[in-house]
């Protein structure tokens, strides 16, 4: 995952760093010589092996019934497709990318926008939601070379404010919060699972809500920077003792 797209997409929301230096756009972000050395470029040089329905390999086993739990961030691996696609010029890996969020889709609730079949479905459709909206922004960011994909992204904008909308729902927030509280990164991944889906949508609650959740990452931050997980990496005094005991 990239969670480089929760920084430039959340910080100009919450704090004016500089301001005579914008927050970059995710192209820029995207485009680093770095990622696309190690991420974007071997994964083009791979045999691209996504069928035609877009199911993923595990995703398969389940539907074949040689797994028996699912979760819906199994299809999540159509984001770095779709990123690199975009990074390479590579038109054959956004399309097959967008199949696997397609048919992703297809198992989503149409009532409440929730993925019903799916294990740990708060984090889970978090996840999986995190790597649809930073593919879609980053396809709109270049719809002029892509336009071809152009009203498949549309066609999902609805199916991913639906998603968002699912975890501000009653009885879905709450429970889901407290289950992710001792996981401090989570809090970035809702961030952007919900501020993605409003940048997408333009809907305005979403966008709070992942201010919201930003705001409680960094409020469980240590002063040096750290991100507790489970209560690891606790600040030690000099010799040794927990500030806490």
């Amino acid at each position: 995952m990239r969670i480089f797209a929760v920084t430039a997409f959340l910080l100009p929301q919450l704090t004016a760093v500089d301001a005579c230096r914008p927050a970059p756009s995710l192209s820029v972000l995207a485009g680093d010589p770095f990622l696309k050395q190690v991420i974007d470029e071997p994964l083009g040089r791979r045999r691209l092996d996504v069928p035609e329905d877009g199911v993923a390999a595990l995703t398969r086993e389940w539907l074949q019934g040689k797994r028996k739990h699912w979760a819906i961030e199994l299809q999540r691996g159509g984001g770095n497709l779709v990123t690199a696609g975009v990074v390479l010029g590579n038109h054959k890996m956004v399309d097959a990318g967008l199949r696997m969020f397609e048919w992703a889709f297809t198992r989503q609730d149409r009532h409440d926008g929730s993925f019903p079949e799916s294990e740990d479905r708060f984090h889970s459709t978090s996840v999986f939601l995190m790597e649809v909206n930073r593919s879609l922004l980053l396809l709109k960011e270049n719809s002029a070379g892509f336009t071809e994909f152009m009203p498949r992204v549309d066609a999902m904008i609805p199916q991913v404010a639906a998603a968002a909308h699912w975890f501000l729902r009653p009885g879905v927030l709450e429970p889901g919060k407290q289950k992710d509280q001792q996981f401090t990164h989570r809090k970035w991944i809702l961030a952007f699972a919900l501020g993605g889906a409003s940048k997408l949508s333009g809907d305005r609650e979403l966008a709070r809500a992942a201010v919201a959740f930003a705001k409680e990452g960094i409020a469980l931050q240590q002063e040096d920077g750290r991100n507790p997980e489970r209560g690891g990496f606790r600040r030690q005094l000099s010799d040794g003792r927990c500030p806490d005991g």
